[in-house]
């Protein structure tokens, strides 16, 4: 619904009383009949700017805070409270040309594709102002914001982030203009979002326009719009350390720590390895407790009525209580995410984990050789070690849980997350991370599935899921969380796996989840039952064992065989059209590739395939029952799956897995809906899920889901399943066929 009136137009202000009337006269000496509304959002001045608008300019709002809440906070304040169909954000140190207003107007009226635009700024002696910028990088920041700047004023680097190149006479899309002075669409704000109130002062301005970029709007610079602006600059006062220059400071690390490529890698990076991290941790704990406690036996000397045995004695039980304790650990869920869990409950998991550590040490030692001889063991060593360790590991999950809170409540180190959906369900999440800023989540935005149903304005447009990868990467997103999936499943399947292969973790939170249920992927997220899809160390970890795997049993399974393979190809050799069969095959990433299979058809099948009648109902999935083309020998090859055995090599190539879907043909893919190329994300394999399945079915998508049920919920304990389900179908001479 349009608003009533067409500009709003707010202004900070803090201390500058002087600066704020005159700024306030210029714009009521311009305004020129424009149905306008100006807001003022005082941050506790003490020099008396409330008492001066509530006296001279009656006419305008006034928002006085009680405490100076920050430039970000105080601009969001204000959009809060205005209607304008346009808003221009003014420092109180601007000051209003003729028509200034008008032009910046005029100029995002005829160009809807444009979110944010900024006016021409001088000083106050006439000199450009460079309010125009390039978007900070490493190198920028470092030019710009330490001493080496001052040694290096005129290089190359601040040359391109002042854009000192361009004589800014003319109107030019920008990465951003400073927030002294800049007119945005109220429409952009529900995609975008309003002023990162993190930022108390300094970068609002840069983040929100580069959060503008991201969402598909242009910044412009436009000089018909003339302004002068005083820019005081009190980060750079004479004073090599101040209020201002610590508060620059944070706000540049803030702004680095959140849209820093290589942060972003080494957060994802982190997302695995934290488990590995917390592991070696406890490990030292637990050395750091031993060590504690042998000092302790120590120190007593003769006030103990035993000898004090030497430490080399302790390595093997140290050992093996280290690998005991860290296991029960990992196995209670020590380890996962999870953000309010409270100190009490991580004592008594790790109490638990380490008596339970003890009781297996007790049963190790009773029953192993050297039992008979007798403890050889302080049993002051060992008490005191087991309460030690249970202090130590409790004192460092809490201590990293307290840290972790307090950057969190600050701002840094938030987990950035993208939400895909819409309705009553993702407007609760959106309330939910809202109010709980103390979890130390940062919701990026919000998309909504095409041709969902939306009454919201609080997220961005639709988009195409195809592309959240690409999205994902520009908004620095580490989760992406897809809400009441139920009627848009089939579209996110693609997505969902290919963010897993970008180390994104994936939630599906939906009402229809069981928050009782036994998979450990059900997890609670901010009070929702949610199906979790983590980067864990042990996902890409097993992928690397998979292929060391792969090569080995191929290899081995290639010598095994010989005899078999050389009495077939025997056999196949006096036939006409040669022992092997090669077909192009699309593989991982839908990369095409020749597959191998021992011959069974007639040398001219492929050219009798277009005259065949009885394919399977599902065209998408090539397969005749009662194939005339196959010989008699082919069929048994077929029924006990010789014919496969050729694809020993596509494994050793690195072209195929032992386990994974079947490779389709070309033809076959060029009919796949988009969710149906999920089981295109990884290697095909010999043998899957469905060539193993007793009630096997030939219906296509059917195929396709069990393929992705594979993908998502791969494992190496799934594969192993798989394998030894493999003997059982072969026996019953189906085929894997395909």
């Amino acid at each position: 619904m349009m608003s009533e009136k067409t500009l709003s137009i707010i202004v900070v202000n803090y201390n500058t009383r002087d600066f704020l009337k005159d700024c306030l006269h210029s714009i009521k000496s311009t305004q020129d009949g424009l149905e306008t509304e100006i807001i003022v959002v005082d941050n506790n001045s003490r020099d008396g700017s409330a008492t001066m608008v509530e006296a001279l300019f009656p006419e305008t709002e006034l928002i006085a805070n009680q405490k100076n809440i920050g430039y970000a906070k105080a601009v969001n304040q204000g959009i809060k409270a205005s209607e304008g169909e346009y808003i221009l954000i003014l420092n109180a140190d601007a000051f209003v040309k003729p028509q200034a207003i008008q032009a910046l107007l005029s100029f995002l009226q005829k160009h809807p594709e444009v979110g944010i635009a900024g006016p021409k700024l001088r000083y106050t002696d006439g000199r450009l102002q460079h309010s125009c910028r390039t978007f900070y990088d490493f190198k920028t920041l470092l030019w710009r914001r330490t001493f080496l700047g001052r040694f290096f004023s005129k290089g190359r680097i601040l040359e391109n982030h002042l854009m000192l190149d361009w004589a800014h006479d003319c109107r030019k899309e920008v990465d951003w203009v400073l927030g002294a002075a800049m007119m945005v669409r109220r429409t952009v704000l529900g995609q975008v979002g309003l002023m990162d109130e993190r930022y108390f002062l300094y970068f609002e301005d840069v983040d929100w326009c580069y959060r503008m970029k991201n969402a598909g709007w242009k910044v412009y610079y436009v000089p018909d719009a003339e302004m002068v602006h005083h820019y005081r600059q009190g980060s750079r006062a004479v004073q090599m350390f101040n209020r201002d220059v610590l508060i620059h400071l944070i706000s540049m690390f803030r702004y680095y720590e959140k849209w820093d490529k290589i942060l972003y890698f080494i957060k994802k990076i982190w997302n695995v390895a934290r488990r590995p991290a917390y592991v070696l941790l406890d490990f030292l704990g637990i050395l750091f407790s031993f060590g504690v406690a042998y000092g302790i036996r120590g120190s007593m000397g003769h006030m103990s009525a035993g000898p004090l045995y030497p430490v080399s004695i302790y390595y093997k039980p140290l050992a093996l209580f280290s690998v005991c304790s860290l296991s029960v650990y990992y196995l209670m869920g020590l380890y996962d995410i999870n953000r309010i869990r409270l100190w009490v409950d991580r004592f008594l998991m790790v109490g638990k984990g380490t008596l339970i550590s003890c009781i297996m040490m007790g049963l190790i030692f009773l029953f192993s050789s050297g039992y008979q001889f007798g403890f050889l063991y302080s049993r002051m060593v060992i008490v005191s070690f087991v309460i030690i360790a249970i202090l130590v590991v409790t004192f460092l999950h809490q201590t990293i849980h307290l840290i972790s809170r307090w950057l969190w409540r600050n701002g840094f180190n938030l987990r950035r997350l993208l939400l895909v959906g819409s309705g009553p369900l993702a407007l609760n999440i959106q309330d939910a991370l809202s109010n709980s800023p103390e979890l130390g989540y940062d919701l990026a935005g919000v998309v909504w599935p095409l041709n969902s149903d939306n009454n919201s304005d609080r997220g961005r447009d639709a988009r195409d899921l195809d592309k959240l990868s690409e999205m994902c990467r520009r908004e620095r997103i580490q989760e992406v969380i897809f809400v009441a999936s139920d009627h848009y499943l089939e579209r996110i399947i693609l997505p969902l796996i290919r963010l897993r292969a970008k180390f994104i973790d994936v939630r599906i939170v939906s009402t229809d989840l069981d928050s009782e249920a036994v998979d450990p992927r059900t997890k609670d997220f901010v009070g929702f039952s949610s199906f979790s899809y983590e980067c864990t160390p042990s996902y890409y970890v097993g992928r690397v064992l998979k292929r060391i795997m792969d090569l080995m049993a191929a290899l081995i399974a290639l010598i095994v065989l010989s005899p078999v393979i050389a009495l077939i190809g025997l056999k196949l050799s006096f036939e006409d059209g040669g022992a092997f069969f090669v077909q192009k095959r699309l593989g991982k990433g839908g990369q095409e590739f020749s597959m191998y299979k021992f011959r069974t058809m007639e040398p001219d099948a492929e050219k009798l395939k277009e005259h065949l009648n009885n394919m399977a109902q599902d065209g998408r999935l090539f397969k005749a029952e009662n194939d005339a083309r196959v010989t008699r020998f082919g069929r048994f090859l077929r029924k006990y799956n010789f014919d496969e055995i050729p694809q020993f090599f596509n494994v050793l190539k690195g072209e195929m897995s032992f386990i994974g879907p079947r490779p389709p043909l070309p033809q076959e893919v060029a009919q796949y809906k988009r969710w149906h190329k999920a089981r295109l994300e990884v290697k095909p394999g010999i043998t899957g899920l469905w060539q193993v399945d007793k009630e096997r079915k030939w219906k296509f998508d059917e195929m396709v889901k069990l393929d992705i049920h594979y993908i998502l919920n791969w494992s190496l304990l799934l594969d192993f399943k798989i394998l030894l389900r493999t003997p059982g179908a072969i026996l019953r001479g189906t085929g894997f066929e395909g």
